[in-house]
């Protein structure tokens, strides 16, 4: 499997089957004339290629700046090799390693099947007043790590939320998507009902 290219006016950027990303930067210099005068043109230089710098984020996931923007690893492999011809919304780690992000570990899922495949690997829910139940003390370790006490969706995933919503549903509800998302589910009900990221519409 070839890696995936994608050139822009800022750099160019590579991202292996494996999971890694590259950037080539390039600088835009205006060419001038006698008298230091424009010329109206320009001339690229690419940069040396250098891997990005990975961030984990506090839901254990890994991710990248790219054009002033955050993106998460694992979508970028899985939008650049796997096909989604039914428009899943969620990247899936199949073996519950959130740091594995090459291709053969990740699927393309809906919410419904994302929690299922968390109940498989250990984390079970239930609709309504919740009890978290783990396979093993260090699985509930891992698990509570990835919690945040705060907000902290990308713009897509609140709008997600808010499309999805359904109170009191075994998979849509406040209880149901925070623990998907690993947020409270006072914050969840607060993106849900507008008071938090008002500017998401």
């Amino acid at each position: 499997m070839q890696d995936y290219i994608e050139d822009t006016d800022t750099g160019i950027y590579r991202i292996t089957p494996q999971g890694k990303v590259y950037t080539q930067s390039k600088l835009k210099i205006a060419i001038v004339g006698k008298g230091m005068k424009f010329t109206g043109n320009y001339k690229h230089i690419t940069k040396p290629e250098r891997e990005l710098t990975y961030t984990l984020n506090n839901r254990g996931y890994l991710s990248v700046g790219i054009r002033r923007k955050t993106h998460m690893v694992h979508r970028l492999v899985a939008q650049a090799f796997i096909l989604n011809p039914e428009n899943k919304p969620f990247v899936n780690h199949i073996d519950g390693n959130k740091l594995n992000n090459d291709v053969t570990n990740l699927e393309w899922c809906t919410c419904a099947e994302n929690n299922a495949h968390a109940r498989a690997t250990g984390l079970h829910r239930q609709a309504k007043g919740f009890k978290a139940e783990w396979q093993s003390e260090q699985h509930k370790a891992n698990s509570l790590a990835n919690l945040k006490s705060k907000a902290a969706l990308t713009d897509d995933e609140v709008r997600y939320v808010r499309r999805v919503h359904k109170p009191r549903d075994a998979e849509y509800s406040a209880t149901a998507l925070a623990l998907k998302f690993g947020i409270s589910t006072a914050a969840m009900s607060k993106i849900v009902k507008g008071e938090t990221y008002p500017n998401v519409v």
